[in-house]
């Protein structure tokens, strides 16, 4: 949770460096934070958890929005960082699930 509010304040300080509509389009959102929807349908959500998964040295049980594979984490940390995420994370995404992933690769 803590990495996840971290990342917030990363993105909140990056936000001009990062190509929004790309990540949007990526998960397959409209809004990047519009407090009118629904928690897990802002995009700034969507890139705070993966900005915590990608950012981890372990796997390890967490609350994930929906179910994104590791290669749909893995396009999301690169679009909102230019950089790949820490080599620990690629193995595996724990099954955790908040609400349902909406991006374009949907299970």
């Amino acid at each position: 949770v803590m990495l996840h509010e971290i990342a917030h304040a990363w993105l909140a300080a990056n936000l001009e460096s990062i190509d929004t509509e790309r990540f949007l389009e990526h998960v397959g959102l409209e809004a990047w934070r519009d407090r009118n929807l629904a928690w897990d349908q802002n995009g700034v959500e969507h890139a705070a958890d993966t900005m915590a998964w990608g950012l981890m040295d372990r796997d390890i049980h967490m609350l994930r929005i929906g179910q994104p594979t590791a290669e749909e984490l893995t396009q999301g940390f690169q679009i909102l960082t230019g950089i790949d995420p820490a080599p620990e994370t690629r193995r595996a995404v724990t099954p955790h699930r908040v609400s349902t992933w909406v991006g374009p690769h949907a299970r």
